[in-house]
């Protein structure tokens, strides 16, 4: 996807990495993490592509622990980031996901 940058829609690369991700594919499984997290930006995907989303971090952190679990030790960084964060947050929800992906 990046290398095609502006030539794929959003949707479309939306579609892509839904099949990808539902395969397993630890990059795949990695950017929709990247996307959910507004600490961890990726230019082509977000910028030339236009695929974003709100940030969630609790989103983040589940498909974080997806990407490590298929492989990904760049998804193992991003959530030891993430996790200070949810670390931090009251929410229910944040806690919750700060139990299941950051250990207590």
């Amino acid at each position: 996807l990046r290398e095609c940058g502006a030539d794929v829609s959003a949707d479309t690369a939306l579609t892509l990495l839904e099949q990808a991700a539902a395969q397993g594919d630890a990059e795949a499984l990695l950017l929709f993490g990247e996307v959910y997290d507004a600490d961890a930006e990726d230019e082509i995907i977000e910028k030339t592509i236009g695929l974003s989303f709100d940030n969630d971090p609790v989103a983040a952190a589940e498909y974080y622990t997806r990407a490590i679990d298929a492989g990904s030790a760049t998804a193992q960084e991003r959530l030891g980031a993430l996790c200070e964060k949810l670390g931090q947050m009251s929410g229910t929800l944040a806690r919750s996901a700060f139990d299941d992906h950051c250990g207590s």
